[in-house]
């Protein structure tokens, strides 16, 4: 049985979702489903904690890059 990691949104990180499917779906409500569908996926798929690699902004944090976002 494959374990996962459990993702905690923080407040900002919701609003920042939210802002980013609102700008998509000035444009496409599809273009808008598939990138929240994207970035919500990814951070389901977390097994463990040195799976990405880390920021070179912030070294204390692993980051994913999905379309033009990061997710740390």
């Amino acid at each position: 049985m494959e374990k996962f990691l459990k993702v905690v949104w923080t407040h900002t990180a919701k609003d920042q979702l939210r802002t980013i499917f609102n700008y998509y779906k000035e444009k496409s409500v599809q273009g808008a489903n598939n990138i929240k569908s994207e970035i919500l996926n990814i951070t389901k798929a977390i097994r463990f904690s040195e799976q990405f690699q880390k920021d070179e902004i912030e070294p204390e944090y692993r980051r994913i890059i999905v379309k033009d976002y990061k997710i740390l």
